[in-house]
């Protein structure tokens, strides 16, 4: 990220959950996901625009199965231009 010279302005993080548990659990989980990858970023210099937790919502696979529900708990990093 430091080499191609985005500022925090260009950095969004999302943090996502799977549909296990309540919506509050879930919200929690992806928040929590989306800030330990900004404070990983924070350690190393970049700083990012937002972080945001959107917990089961847009899921990338079916939540019907272990390997679905892994998928949905990721962390998706978007770059403005």
């Amino acid at each position: 990220m430091t080499d191609l010279h985005y500022s925090g302005q260009n950095i969004l993080l999302f943090g996502f959950a799977d549909n296990t548990g309540t919506s509050q659990t879930n919200d929690a989980l992806s928040k929590g996901r989306a800030n330990a990858v900004a404070q990983q970023f924070g350690e190393r210099g970049v700083n990012t625009a937002a972080v945001v937790g959107l917990g089961s919502q847009l899921p990338v696979a079916s939540n019907e199965t272990a390997e679905g529900r892994e998928k949905n708990r990721r962390v998706e990093i978007w770059l403005k231009r």
